[in-house]
């Protein structure tokens, strides 16, 4: 198997895990809770403009509050690897 299918096959793995682990989901809504309460998410930009950053940790949310700088990042290289590349380099 190549490194990349190797790769989403762990994460795969590793999300089925989580999605069942009820101790790490509280501990995680605890820290997004805390995190909110002192405006964590207002410390974020994009592109030298202010955003709102909020994880995306429940499956209820809409795609732009689940949608992060990085994850966007993630989607242009997924999306178009190469020529995203040879225009930022």
């Amino acid at each position: 198997m190549d490194p990349i299918n190797e790769f989403r096959k762990e994460v795969a793995g590793n999300i089925k895990v989580l999605r069942k682990d009820r101790g790490v989901q509280d501990l995680s809504m605890s820290g997004f809770l805390e995190a909110q309460r002192k405006r964590y998410s207002y410390n974020f930009s994009w592109l030298g403009r202010p955003i709102i950053q909020y994880p995306g940790i429940h499956e209820s949310s809409s795609a732009w509050t689940a949608t992060t700088p990085s994850t966007m990042f993630s989607l242009l290289l997924t999306v178009a690897p190469d020529g995203y590349l040879r225009r930022t380099v």
